[in-house]
């Protein structure tokens, strides 16, 4: 797991601009939202990437790399991670996201 900064790109008057991936491969772009105290995941993809980006509320991201530990970050609105193959996550909800 990764927490990625996000950069503007260019800011003016009409708003602003920010490339959340460049020169990836991308297999699938999925919508998703989750109710305050539950959870999703709990699984890992043995082929693809996953790009967690928040548009609203707070996740815990938790992760496991087979022989290492298990990490937790807190997403909350803006933020950016992702998980790489073979790399177990599960997504618990602390607020509606």
């Amino acid at each position: 797991m990764k927490k990625i900064k996000v950069t503007i790109s260019y800011k003016d008057k009409r708003g602003l601009i920010a490339d959340l991936l460049e020169r990836q491969n991308i297999n699938a772009i999925t919508f998703i939202t989750q109710k305050k105290g539950s959870i999703r995941g709990n699984h890992f993809h043995k082929k693809t990437i996953q790009w967690n980006y928040v548009l609203k509320g707070k996740l815990e991201l938790y992760t496991k790399k087979k022989n290492k530990k298990k990490r937790k970050i807190i997403l909350s609105k803006g933020d950016f991670a992702v998980t790489t193959k073979n790399e177990s996550h599960a997504i618990k909800a602390l607020k509606n996201a």
